[in-house]
């Protein structure tokens, strides 16, 4: 997917739009003009009110797939509240952009969060991140060792900043290697 670049002139730029609320939790789905899973590493984004641009920080975010992905918002925690955001367009700022083509450096800050798969469970704590070379491996320390894990975009499932967290679909038998 081609990313379709429409900036405001202001500083900020225009990613999507939140298509409804997701959740009784006041989780919302927002449909992306980019790949979602580009986006997952954002720590807020804002909507336009009142022609003010006002931050939404993300509790979390997952990319279900394409260009949909799931936010829940700092205290947004109702349904009522994720429905009248419904409609907006969501924002980030320019220089995140500019940043976001630098991401090598975004990964450095997943450092000593826990990796998490979804069959697995809990794997460990992320203790060094190798962005030196095309593909960035992440070095777990767990109770069963150290393991190298490729830090690909397509295996992410969700990047829960709150919780320091991230969950990963490890592929099968990665572990089994350093055994």
């Amino acid at each position: 997917m081609s990313e379709s670049k429409q900036t405001t002139g202001d500083g900020y730029f225009e990613i999507g739009k939140i298509s409804r609320a997701y959740s009784f939790k006041g989780a919302v789905t927002a449909t992306l003009k980019v790949m979602a899973r580009d986006y997952l590493h954002l720590k807020h984004v804002f909507t336009k009110v009142n022609g003010q641009y006002v931050p939404y920080f993300i509790e979390s975010a997952t990319a279900p797939n394409g260009n949909k992905v799931r936010f829940k918002f700092e205290d947004i925690n109702d349904e009522l509240s994720a429905k009248k955001m419904a409609g907006s367009s969501i924002y980030t700022l320019e220089k995140d952009i500019a940043e976001r083509d630098m991401q090598k450096s975004l990964w450095q800050e997943l450092k000593n969060y826990q990796l998490v798969d979804p069959k697995l469970g809990s794997i460990g704590s992320i203790t060094a991140i190798n962005d030196a070379t095309a593909n960035i491996i992440i070095t777990v320390e767990s109770q069963q060792g150290e393991f190298l894990v490729p830090l690909h975009q397509d295996l992410i499932i969700e990047i829960n900043q709150r919780n320091n967290m991230i969950t990963i679909d490890l592929p099968e038998g990665l572990l089994n290697l350093n055994s």
